[in-house]
């Protein structure tokens, strides 16, 4: 004997099986019929007196070597995280970037912490490249400059503002990677 669920349910299904049946045999016929085919007599004339000229300059793209993708990549990530910072985080930023600094610019680092005042007004700015360019770069010796344009959108209470800076970065090589040594904010 079917338990009173088991009627319900396959009542449901019976009552869905002839509903759709019926969809279908009332379903116009002109739904399975081919694509109709527009063919034009004549040739389309477009006037291009008022389209105005577009002009679009190429994307120059630049082919980087190894070393140049390596000092590139590590300047790109300290810029964002040391320009990025919230009071709600306190100094986490700063800590982040000590992975990619060397031990003369952690001392530098220790000492913006320690001298820094909290602010009961809440403060954020994130930060994102825009452009990385390499000023100089010597294989050899194992250094190089590189200037970061940023984006910057800071937040003071309840205002935001977007502003545009650049950051300069002297990466020197230490073993197999490349550390930031020390930065300087250009105007």
């Amino acid at each position: 004997m079917m338990s009173k669920k088991n009627i319900i349910i396959i009542s449901l299904i019976v009552i869905v099986v002839i509903g759709l049946a019926i969809a279908v045999l009332l379903m116009d016929d002109s739904f399975f019929d081919e694509p109709e085919v527009i063919s034009f007599d004549q040739d389309i004339v477009i006037d291009d007196t008022s389209v105005p000229e577009v002009i679009v300059e190429p994307e120059v793209i630049i082919n980087l070597t190894p070393i140049e993708v390596t000092v590139t990549t590590v300047a790109n990530n300290f810029a964002e995280r040391f320009a990025s910072y919230s009071s709600d985080s306190g100094f986490l930023n700063l800590e982040e970037v000590k992975l990619l600094s060397t031990n003369l610019l952690k001392v530098k680092l220790n000492e913006m912490i320690e001298d820094s005042e909290g602010s009961d007004e809440f403060y954020g700015i994130s930060s994102k490249v825009l452009k990385t360019d390499i000023n100089a770069l010597d294989e050899e010796n194992g250094n190089a400059n590189i200037i970061i344009t940023l984006q910057r959108e800071e937040t003071i209470g309840s205002e935001i503002s977007v502003i545009y800076q650049d950051l300069e970065l002297n990466l020197v090589e230490a073993g197999n990677s490349w550390l930031v040594n020390d930065f300087e904010w250009l105007e």
